[in-house]
């Protein structure tokens, strides 16, 4: 989705979008949930879309299934 900004032809790390998802959640006085950096955001987009086909959903947010884990 972003490119690396050292290398624009490979991936970006995920230990550097975590460190910039870190550093936006003290920006925004956002208190971090323990353990659940990534997770709580896909959940949460996820959750505001219920009144979508869940089908639809996976499909926009990349999953490769639509069963629960």
């Amino acid at each position: 989705m972003f490119a690396c900004p050292k290398k624009a032809s490979g991936p970006i790390r995920y230990e550097l979008t975590s460190d910039w998802l870190r550093k936006a959640e003290t920006l925004a006085e956002v208190k971090p949930r323990k353990g659940r950096l990534w997770h709580t955001y896909r959940a949460g987009w996820a959750t505001a879309r219920k009144n979508v086909p869940i089908q639809d959903v996976a499909a926009a947010g990349g999953w490769k299934t639509n069963q629960i884990v």
